[in-house]
């Protein structure tokens, strides 16, 4: 199916003006999102608590956050996974996008925006 790559804007929701404009990688297959230690330090949000995640190589310990994430101008703030790892990048999973009436076009590699149901 490919990548999609996605334009999202990162706030810390106590000081919205620590905001990252960043390009993002939207993983159907995560829930929650995924940014690495060093933009969670940009942004001036700490680790609110710990929980195991399984990855798609183990399960492993991370960090988490509450952060403001905005896609497309619709926005929410949200609980967050930090990474500790270098290399990871920044994965929009699928608990933001549904939450904010998102989801992917698999043959256009695109964002396509959904009704939200009660």
């Amino acid at each position: 199916m490919g990548y999609t790559n996605i334009d999202v804007a990162f706030t810390n929701p106590q000081n919205p003006k620590q905001t990252a404009n960043i390009i993002g990688l939207v993983d159907t297959g995560a829930n929650l999102s995924v940014i690495p230690k060093k933009l969670a330090e940009a942004l001036g949000v700490k680790i609110q608590g710990y929980q195991m995640v399984k990855t798609l190589n183990k399960v492993r310990k991370m960090g988490y956050t509450d952060v403001k994430i905005k896609i497309e101008g619709r926005e929410g703030i949200f609980r967050t996974l930090i990474s500790s790892r270098e290399d990871d990048r920044i994965i929009i999973g699928v608990v933001p996008m549904e939450v904010l009436g998102f989801e992917i076009d698999p043959i256009n590699r695109k964002l396509k925006k959904v009704k939200i149901y009660a």
